[in-house]
């Protein structure tokens, strides 16, 4: 598991003082997320000063959105800030509990667990989604059983052991899964759908386009996602129209 530098957890810690929780508003929920993603991303070799300012760490830990900072801190894998947000009231384990199951932190899976977590569907998730086969199969131990989502989280990142793993478990929704792996560019995913029955050709286009995945928007056509009657649900150009089209302008 990776560790923060001790010299930055030293300027975060020096940068926190004993202010009482409070609610705030009118944040902005991807300033907050793209911060809190400096602050765990930070190589050793930089000064916290030059990337994060006092005011945004002490914003961040008193904020709302504690809830998706302790995900994002337990997706990386840096325990010493899961344990800094808890410290400072971060209580929602289940959302950690995906986050470390998408990361592939056993250890912060176990904590989250330890703590409260008990969504294990949410665990399996992420777990499919990160790729992680042994975290998958705890979750499922737990009782998981949402084989459909894990399925279409797999498609869209290319995991073809999970979703061979949800299948076999009983998931059934391929043309899901088809859209899913045309949004994510996973050609070896669009053809196992199409090979356990998907036919969505029109939606799987419009994924396609709107990802600018060339190969699967020709493959979508050539299934028959339509004909130069018909136009495509993304860009509203003529399907036969991509045939010549510059991918790079949609």
């Amino acid at each position: 598991m990776e560790t923060l530098p001790e010299e930055m957890l030293g300027e975060i810690f020096n940068y926190i003082e004993p202010i009482e929780y409070h609610n705030l508003y009118r944040v902005n929920r991807q300033f907050y997320s793209s911060t809190m993603k400096r602050i765990i991303s930070i190589s050793n070799n930089k000064i916290m000063e030059q990337t994060i300012k006092k005011g945004d760490i002490l914003s961040i830990l008193n904020s709302n959105y504690k809830y998706l900072h302790l995900r994002i801190a337990c997706q990386s894998g840096y325990e010493k800030i899961v344990k800094l947000l808890i410290s400072r009231r971060a209580n929602n384990w289940n959302s950690g509990l995906y986050g470390a199951c998408q990361g592939g932190y056993k250890e912060l899976v176990i904590l989250m667990i330890d703590k409260g977590a008990n969504n294990w569907n949410s665990g399996l998730l992420g777990a499919c989604l990160g790729g992680h086969k042994d975290l998958a199969m705890l979750m499922i131990k737990k009782r998981a059983n949402h084989w459909n989502w894990g399925l279409e989280s797999a498609c869209k990142a290319g995991h073809k052991n999970l979703a061979l793993l949800m299948i076999e478990k009983g998931a059934n929704t391929f043309n899901n899964g088809l859209v899913r792996a045309c949004q994510g560019g996973q050609k070896d995913l669009v053809l196992l759908m199409i090979e356990k029955g998907a036919g969505c050709w029109v939606w799987g286009l419009k994924e396609a386009c709107k990802n600018k995945h060339e190969d699967l928007i020709q493959l979508m056509i050539e299934k028959g996602a339509g004909n130069g009657t018909k136009k495509c649900f993304h860009c509203n150009k003529y399907i036969n129209e991509h045939l010549k089209y510059n991918y790079s302008q949609l």
